[in-house]
């Protein structure tokens, strides 16, 4: 299994990683890896949600309002001041 090492990591972290272990009753290189493959997922699913995002932009580019329809703000407006 690969290792990684970690060098010049500041005492206050080290220390907060140490207390996160001992909460969660892991060694200090448990905790690390959990928190990295979190780290990681949490990277794969915000490119996903960006590459979400960056279709329904597109094909909302695509799409055009067809002439003479009404705005849909001021038809919201007006909805929300008429009297029923």
């Amino acid at each position: 299994m690969p290792t990684i090492h970690v060098r010049n990591v500041p005492p206050k972290l080290y220390k907060r990683l140490k207390s996160m272990a001992k909460d969660d009753q892991l060694s200090l290189a448990e905790e690390v890896l959990k928190i990295l493959e979190s780290a990681a997922e949490e990277g794969i699913s915000r490119k996903r949600h960006r590459k979400a995002l960056e279709r329904i932009v597109r094909r909302a580019q695509r799409w055009e309002i067809p002439p003479g329809m009404p705005d849909s703000t001021e038809l919201i407006r007006e909805s929300r001041w008429r009297d029923d």
